[in-house]
């Protein structure tokens, strides 16, 4: 029998909650397992050996009942038909042998459903989504199920409250991400603003100031808001203006995206990426010919050879290959509509951000400052296998 853990950390950078199992893994060998070495109407360890335990670094909810942090005994009472899940206060314990009732924290009762051959008792962490999982036990020919539940935002409301004791606190951008994640997801607005407004007595930012804005805006103050995005756009660099512009024009607010665009051209008419950038949003609008030309604008700015076409014997403008999203494709031809995704791919190889469906900022911005923040919250798990074996999964 061999000692293995399961381990399932829900945040893929900071492990904002971690829940481990813990236990040794029988062998099926040439055994009946179930109604006679796992008798049924008697509590058993749900492993072999030690107490298998069950531990969560955050509270938790299992079977409507909720759970603080720490390690508990994990124990089933299979039957032929039900069983119950039990987790208990003492976690010390060898196998079932001393269990006692009156030290449950948990009971829940759930159904075994078949599964395949399994030799060797395994536990797996399966159906993630942001705020809940279940563990699953699987031995021999059936499986046996339960979920957990966390309160994602309450968790991560604490998580960032400590990262920002820490290293953290002294970057204004630590602050605003605090502060955009609370606004993003409509938690805690109080203590959202108060991050804002202190990212911004340490350094007034195009981020932080659009932040508040967003607060304020929910509060009811549409004019202090407006105030604050005009005095924004001030301090922002193209990058800014680009990410929001994609934004808008994700969101189908193509003539506020189209506006953004075109002032970036006015205010950087030497970078190659606002050409390509309003070529994208005019190729949303329908407007193919302007979008053809800006491309063409940020192919003809580009230094890089590899990046630029050469020109054939015979070629004209209007002709001339445009290599990369399709081989041989030529600005006439996508100006016939047949090849117009080439311009668009082609673009992108010479440093488009391409479209992004979702608000850039939301990942971007944890990338900025010293200590980013940890926010994201869920992964999809690996397979176990083999003796002491240690799966990892986040939502």
């Amino acid at each position: 029998m061999c000692p293995s853990q399961a381990r399932a950390p829900l945040s893929p950078s900071g492990w904002l909650t971690d829940i481990t199992v813990a236990y040794h893994r029988p062998v099926v060998g040439k055994r009946k397992i179930w109604g006679e070495l796992v008798p049924y109407g008697e509590v058993w360890r749900a492993g072999a050996n030690l107490n298998t335990t069950i531990s969560f670094s955050s509270p938790v909810t299992i079977g409507g009942k909720k759970l603080g942090a720490g390690t508990y005994g994990l124990h089933m009472l299979p039957t032929e038909k039900d069983w119950t899940v039990i987790l208990s206060s003492v976690a010390t314990a060898w196998g079932s042998f001393s269990y006692e009732a009156k030290e449950d924290v948990v009971r829940l009762t759930v159904t075994p459903a078949p599964a395949e051959f399994e030799e060797s008792l395994e536990y797996r962490f399966e159906n993630p989504t942001e705020s809940s999982v279940s563990v699953v036990l699987r031995w021999e020919k059936l499986q046996v199920a339960f979920p957990i539940a966390v309160d994602t935002k309450a968790v991560t409301l604490e998580s960032l409250k400590a990262q920002l004791r820490g290293l953290g606190r002294f970057f204004w951008q630590d602050w605003s991400q605090a502060a955009a994640w609370s606004l993003h997801n409509d938690y805690d607005l109080d203590q959202g603003l108060a991050w804002a407004d202190h990212s911004i007595t340490m350094q007034p930012s195009f981020q932080n100031l659009r932040t508040k804005a967003g607060f304020l805006e929910k509060k009811g103050d549409a004019k202090a808001a407006g105030e604050l995005r005009a005095r924004a756009l001030k301090l922002a660099s193209e990058a800014d203006i680009n990410n929001l512009a994609y934004q808008l024009l994700a969101e189908k607010k193509y003539d506020e995206a189209l506006a953004l665009f075109k002032s970036n051209i006015k205010d950087h008419p030497d970078s190659l990426n606002v050409y390509d950038s309003l070529g994208e949003a005019l190729a949303a609008m329908g407007d193919k010919k302007g979008a053809i030309d800006n491309y063409s604008k940020a192919l003809s700015m580009s230094t890089d050879p590899a990046e630029t076409d050469q020109r054939h014997p015979g070629e004209t403008e209007e002709t001339r290959g445009m290599k990369g999203g399709a081989a041989g494709s030529t600005v006439g031809e996508l100006r016939n509509g047949s090849q117009f995704e080439a311009a668009r791919l082609r673009c992108e190889k010479l440093g488009s951000h391409g479209p992004h469906p979702a608000p850039r900022h939301a990942s971007r911005d944890l990338a900025f400052g010293h200590a980013p923040l940890r926010l994201r919250l869920w992964r999809l798990p690996p397979q176990a296998g083999g003796p002491a074996t240690r799966l990892i999964w986040t939502p």
